[in-house]
C-alpha cells in the first residue's frame, strides 16, 4: 500500500511538472482539461491496482499516454512517457517481489519493457495525429483556395464595379464588370488614378473621399464617371479603408451604375417642366386674338424648351403668293409687327406640304456639298453664323399647311429628334389657334363687308346725280376693298372716259379701247381681272402706270349683261389683291353699275323733260308771234337749246 501511494505520488509529480512547463504555452481552457484528465488518470490507476493487481497499471499508463497525445505537444508527451514508464516499471517490481534487492534484474527488465512499450505507443500516436493534422491542413488549404476562387469570381462578375487603390490613389485591382461598364479592360485601368476617370468639376470629390478613407471613414457619395467614349455615367460609390494585418494599405470602392435611374428622373423632371411651360403657353395663346398676338405669346417660350438663338412665325397666303411674318424673336428681343414678303423667299415651303418638319443640322455643309438650293434667308442665316435650322409646319384642322415656325441655332447639330418632337408640340396648338383666329377674322370681315355692301347700296340709291353717284361709289369701294388710288371709266362709242377718280388726276380725254390690252380683255370676259405685279406684266402699258402702283384690279360694271364701265383699283405693293377680293368686288360692282344705270336713266329723263319743255315753249312762241322772222329765230334758238340740253 505504501509503495502504491508512493508510486501514484510520483506520477502526480510528473504531471504537475509537465503542467508547469506547459502553462505559459497552453490556454486556460486546455489546462483545466489537463487537470481533470490527470486526476481521472490517477484515480483510474489506483482503482485498477487494487481491483486487478499491478499488471493493470500498464493499461492505465497507455490510457494516460493516449490522452496526453491529444492534449500536450509532442515533446511533452515523450517526457511524460519516460516518467510514467520509470515509475510504472518500478511499481510492478516493488509490488510483485518480496524485496527489491532480490529481484533487481527483473525490475530493470520490466522497466525497459514498459519504457519501450510507452515509447512505441507514443510515437505511433504522434504519427497518427500528424497524419490527421496534415489531412486537416490539406482540407483547409483546399477550402481556402476554393473560397478565394469564389471571392474572385464574385468580385469579377458582380453587377457592381469593385476597385482597390493603394495609398497614392493608383488602382491595384479593378473588376472586369466595373471596367467593362466604363468601356475598358481591367488591365487598362491598373495603375491609373481615380481622378483620371472623372470630369474636371468632379475631381475635388475624389480627393476629399481619399482623405476620408485615410481617416478610417466609410461612406457613400454620388459622382459622375467618364466612359472611354467620353459620355458620362452617374454612379454611387461606397468607399472604405482597406487593411492588411491591421495596417491601412489602400482604399476599397464599390460603385453602382445609377445612370438609368438618373436618366429616368431627368426625363420625368423635363417632362413635368415641359408640360408646365406648355400649359402656361397655352393659357397665353387663349388670351391672344390675332395671329400676331398668338405668335407673340409663343416666341418667348421657345428658348426655355429648345436650343434656339433666332425664331420666327410665318403665315402663308398661297392664293396671293405672299407670306406674312407674324413675329420674329432673337435673344432678348421680340418683334411682332406683321411684315408681308413674297412667298418665293421661303424656298422650303413646298417641302413642308407633306406636314413633316425640315431639319438641317449643318447649314454650311448642306449649302456647299449637298444637292440643296438654299433660299436667300438661309444664305443670310449662314452669313450671320447660324449652323442649324429647323422648319416646323403649322397645320390646321384639315392638316392643311397654313404657315411655318422657323428655328435657328448657332450650334452645329443642335436639333435632335426629341427637340423636333417638342417643337411640334408647340407648333400644333399655335397653328390651331392661328387658324381659329383667321376663321373668326374672316367671319367678322364677311359680316362687316355685308354691312358695308348694304350701306353702300343704300347710299348709292340716295342720289341720282351722276357725279354724286360716282363719288359715292369710290367712297364705298374704299370700305369694301382698300386701295391707294381708284377711278371709274364709262364706256362710250370710241373708248373710255374717266369721270371720277381718287388718289389720281381725272383725265376726261377719251381712251381708245385698243390702247389698254387688259381692259379690252376685261370687256370680252366680263369678269374682274387682277394684275398681281404690274412691273412683271408683259401687256401692261407704262402710260397706265405710275411709279408707285404695283397691283391693279379691274372690275366690269355690268348692267343688263352689258359692260357700261370699269372700276379700277390700285395698290402700291405687289400681290395686294386675291381672287376672293375679286369676287367681293364683283358683288359691289353690281350695285355700283345699277346706281350708274339709274343715274343715266335719270339724266336721260331729265333731258327728255327739258326737250319737251323747250318744244312747248317754242310752240307757244310761234303761235303768239305772227312775224315770220321772229318765229324762225325762235325756232332756231329752241332747236339749239334742245341739241345742247
Amino acid at each position: 500500500m505504501q509503495g502504491t501511494l508512493w508510486n501514484m505520488g510520483g506520477v502526480l509529480l510528473c504531471v504537475l511538472l509537465l503542467l508547469c512547463v506547459s502553462a505559459h504555452k497552453l490556454p486556460s481552457q486546455r489546462l483545466a482539461y489537463i487537470f481533470v484528465y490527470g486526476g481521472g488518470a490517477l484515480l483510474l490507476m489506483y482503482i485498477l491496482h487494487f481491483a486487478y493487481g499491478p499488471a493493470t497499471i500498464a493499461l492505465a499508463i497507455a490510457a494516460v499516454l493516449l490522452g496526453s497525445s491529444l492534449l500536450l505537444p509532442f515533446g511533452h508527451t515523450i517526457l511524460l512517457t519516460v516518467l510514467l514508464s520509470v515509475f510504472g516499471g518500478w511499481t510492478l517490481v516493488y509490488q510483485t517481489l518480496p524485496t527489491a534487492s532480490t529481484y533487481t534484474q527483473p525490475a530493470l527488465v520490466g522497466e525497459g519493457v514498459w519504457l519501450s512499450v510507452a515509447l512505441l505507443s507514443t510515437i505511433s500516436l504522434h504519427f497518427i495525429r500528424q497524419e490527421r493534422v496534415q489531412r486537416e491542413v490539406n482540407d483547409l488549404r483546399l477550402n481556402v483556395a476554393r473560397l478565394m476562387r469564389l471571392n474572385e469570381s464574385i468580385l469579377q462578375n458582380t453587377s457592381d464595379g469593385v476597385a482597390i487603390q493603394d495609398l497614392e490613389g493608383r488602382f491595384t485591382f479593378f473588376s472586369q464588370t466595373g471596367a467593362a461598364l466604363l468601356g475598358y479592360t481591367s488591365e487598362e485601368l491598373i495603375g491609373k488614378q481615380g481622378v483620371d476617370l472623372v470630369p474636371a468639376h468632379e475631381k475635388e470629390k475624389i480627393i476629399q473621399a481619399d482623405q476620408r478613407r485615410q481617416q478610417g471613414i466609410t461612406d457613400s457619395y454620388e459622382i459622375q464617371l467618364l466612359h472611354k467614349s467620353g459620355r458620362r455615367l452617374d454612379v454611387v460609390i461606397t468607399g472604405s479603408p482597406y487593411y492588411e494585418d491591421g495596417e491601412l494599405v489602400g482604399y476599397l470602392s464599390v460603385f453602382t451604375n445609377i445612370s438609368p435611374i438618373r436618366q429616368a428622373q431627368r426625363i420625368q423632371e423635363n417632362t413635368a417642366r415641359r408640360l408646365q411651360i406648355l400649359h402656361d403657353m397655352d393659357r397665353r395663346i387663349l388670351d391672344a386674338h390675332s395671329p400676331s398676338e398668338i405668335a407673340a405669346a409663343v416666341l418667348p417660350y421657345l428658348e426655355r424648351l429648345l436650343p434656339v438663338d433666332r425664331a420666327s412665325v410665318v403665315q402663308y397666303d398661297f392664293p396671293r403668293n405672299m407670306a406674312l411674318v407674324l413675329g420674329r424673336w432673337e435673344r432678348e428681343q421680340t418683334e411682332t409687327i406683321p411684315v408681308q414678303v413674297p412667298l418665293e423667299q421661303f424656298a422650303h415651303s413646298p417641302a413642308l406640304q407633306d406636314g413633316k418638319p425640315r431639319v438641317i443640322n449643318n447649314l454650311a455643309y448642306a449649302v456647299e456639298h449637298v444637292n440643296h438650293h438654299p433660299s436667300g434667308i438661309e444664305r443670310t442665316l449662314l452669313a450671320q453664323g447660324y449652323q442649324s435650322i429647323a422648319n416646323i409646319p403649322l397645320l390646321g384642322h384639315d392638316k392643311k399647311l397654313i404657315g411655318v415656325m422657323n428655328l435657328a441655332c448657332r450650334q452645329t447639330g443642335a436639333y435632335t429628334t426629341e427637340h423636333i418632337h417638342t417643337a411640334t408640340e408647340i407648333a400644333t396648338p399655335m397653328a390651331l389657334a392661328i387658324q381659329q383666329s383667321l376663321l373668326l377674322s374672316a367671319e367678322q370681315q364677311h359680316r362687316r363687308l355685308a354691312e358695308t355692301l348694304q350701306e353702300a347700296t343704300a347710299s348709292l340709291s340716295h342720289s341720282l346725280d351722276m357725279n354724286k353717284v360716282l363719288d359715292s361709289i369710290l367712297a364705298c369701294a374704299a370700305k369694301v376693298l382698300p386701295y391707294d388710288s381708284a377711278n371709274i371709266l364709262l364706256c362710250e362709242k370710241s373708248g373710255f372716259r374717266m369721270l371720277a377718280a381718287r388718289g389720281s388726276t381725272i383725265t376726261r380725254e377719251i381712251i381708245p379701247y385698243d390702247h389698254m390690252p387688259y381692259l379690252r380683255q376685261l370687256l370680252q370676259e366680263k369678269r374682274p381681272k387682277i394684275v398681281p405685279n404690274t412691273r412683271h406684266a408683259p401687256l401692261w402699258r407704262s402710260s397706265e402706270n405710275s411709279e408707285a402702283e404695283r397691283t391693279w384690279m379691274g372690275i366690269p360694271l355690268l348692267a343688263h349683261e352689258e359692260v357700261i364701265g370699269v372700276l379700277n383699283l390700285h395698290r402700291n405693293q405687289p400681290m395686294a389683291y386675291r381672287h376672293a377680293d375679286a369676287t367681293l368686288a364683283a358683288t359691289f360692282a353690281t350695285q355700283a353699275a345699277l346706281a350708274i344705270h339709274n343715274a343715266r336713266l335719270f339724266q336721260a329723263e331729265q333731258r327728255r323733260r327739258i326737250q319737251m319743255e323747250t318744244l312747248r315753249q317754242a310752240s307757244l312762241q310761234m303761235t303768239a308771234n305772227l312775224d315770220l322772222q321772229e318765229t324762225l329765230e325762235g325756232i332756231l334758238s329752241h332747236a339749239l337749246s334742245i341739241s345742247h340740253g
